[in-house]
């Protein structure tokens, strides 16, 4: 009788990685999503002084970050695919999509930290106005989260040992892969409306 796969060893009814993974992601998307409510409502009522502050944004940096993190969520679920496609017997092949991954947060984190030096350069700072002080505390959480997908991704990759169980294994790549996505997902909002935004003076 021949072993089961990794991909027979999870149910399609089942939520992929781990269930307490998932609930923390659901807490960190309302929390985000309470923040960019404030932040909405707050630039209603103050359109030029928000679409000043934007003005010192570079949206083309921005866009750029956008274009890094979808990378590094497409090089997280190659990872993910290819453990499942190998039965996840083969984790350390699959762990170089996921070291590629992490590697995304570092050039991220790079464009961004370049960003906020420029900033700070040019005399911006949290109590400059509102708006930056919503930019550099907004974008400040969003990079301490991407650099906690970068954590669980390498994490993750360390379990790809041969010692664990396959499903084991499985579940850890699922659930830090899932994190990153939330991370992409949270930029896909904060970009726009930080950089963008539909306030005019």
């Amino acid at each position: 009788m021949s072993r089961p796969s990794a991909r027979m060893v999870t149910h399609d009814h089942d939520v992929p990685g781990d269930k307490a993974m998932w609930v923390f992601i659901f807490a960190e998307l309302v929390t985000f999503l309470l923040f960019f409510l404030v932040f909405a409502w707050l630039e209603r009522g103050d359109p030029a002084g928000f679409a000043a502050g934007r003005s010192d944004l570079h949206p083309g940096l921005g866009l750029l970050n956008t274009l890094v993190l979808l990378t590094g969520g497409a090089l997280a679920l190659a990872g993910v695919r290819r453990l499942e496609a190998d039965g996840a017997q083969n984790g350390r092949a699959a762990g170089q999509w996921f070291s590629a991954a992490a590697i995304t947060g570092l050039a991220f984190s790079a464009v961004k930290l370049t960003e906020f030096a420029g900033l700070f350069a040019q005399g911006r700072h949290l109590s400059s106005s509102t708006f930056h002080f919503f930019y550099f505390f907004l974008c400040f959480i969003h990079l301490a989260h991407v650099w906690l997908g970068m954590a669980l991704l390498l994490w993750a990759r360390r379990r790809a040992g041969r010692e664990r169980p396959a499903a084991e294994r499985l579940s850890a790549w699922q659930a830090a892969a899932a994190y990153w996505h939330m991370v992409d997902l949270v930029w896909l909002v904060l970009f726009p409306l930080v950089y963008l935004g539909g306030g005019r003076p």
